[in-house]
């Protein structure tokens, strides 16, 4: 099947990455010599990554303050919202105030549902403040502090992730749903008009 218009949601992206109308036109002019919307969208996201790569690299102390701000962010929301709020039921029974265990979220459910909702606030904030260039390179650092905590952190007995399937279920937070969350928030949390007038 041959397709005649790139993808209109890849195209949007590249416009509100700030990406160049010449480039945009050349991938739309070999996309129209029978090449796939696959083709397209690894051609898109690749000229996402290099463009907020030379970003971050002509702008160092922008994505430092990005950086300090989307940290900043992250251990507020996980230690002011998310920890409070998954141990609710837990802090409740210690303290004799209420038995509500059997039915308030545990600590899976809230990684779950809810902290997909603070990273996506957070990949926000630092595309508002910062720029979506920003964004990516602090989902790099989210992703290192990943690697460097996963074996001590979730796969800790003491934290309850004992089994094979919480292992994957942490793994899948820290590598998939991190990342997609924040990348997600950071998408709708600048335009193209204000990715330009970012002051460094």
């Amino acid at each position: 099947m041959r397709f005649t218009t790139p993808p209109r949601s890849a195209t949007s992206l590249l416009r509100g990455w700030g990406i160049s109308e010449a480039l945009i036109g050349d991938l739309a002019e070999e996309f129209s010599r029978q090449r796939s919307p696959m083709w397209y969208w690894r051609q898109s996201l690749s000229a996402i990554v290099i463009k907020s790569f030379d970003d971050v690299r002509s702008r160092k102390l922008l994505a430092l303050r990005a950086a300090i701000v989307g940290w900043t962010g992250f251990f507020i929301f996980f230690l002011v919202f998310f920890v409070p709020l998954s141990t609710l039921g837990q802090w409740l029974f210690v303290r004799g105030l209420g038995d509500i265990r059997a039915w308030w979220p545990n600590v899976r459910v809230a990684s779950l549902v809810v902290a997909p909702l603070g990273l996506a606030s957070i990949g926000w904030l630092v595309a508002r403040t910062h720029g979506r260039a920003m964004v990516l390179m602090f989902i790099a650092t989210v992703v290192v502090w990943g690697i460097v905590t996963f074996p001590m952190d979730d796969v800790n007995p003491l934290h309850g992730w004992v089994s094979v399937r919480d292992v994957l279920v942490a793994g899948t937070l820290h590598f998939l749903v991190a990342p997609i969350a924040i990348l997600l928030g950071g998408i709708f949390g600048a335009s193209a008009h204000n990715q330009t007038g970012v002051a460094s």
